[in-house]
């Protein structure tokens, strides 16, 4: 997912099965990300797992969030 935000300069991303490869290859590039969930649940988890992974990228030198 990285590359093809990388090669075609995406500005955003509209996810409308709320991946989670494609969400962190948003925070890693710094590329809005919009993830549609099937349910509150859904929701949820995915909500508790791209926060920790911003937590992390936040952490790395050099990224556009530390």
């Amino acid at each position: 997912w990285q590359g093809l935000i990388e090669n075609y300069l995406a500005a955003q991303v509209v996810d409308l099965s709320c991946s989670l490869a494609l969400a962190r290859a948003c925070l890693k590039t710094g590329t809005k990300y919009v993830g549609v969930a099937m349910s509150p649940e859904h929701s949820q988890w995915a909500q508790n797992a791209v926060n920790q992974d911003a937590i992390r990228v936040i952490c790395e030198s050099g990224h556009c969030l530390h």
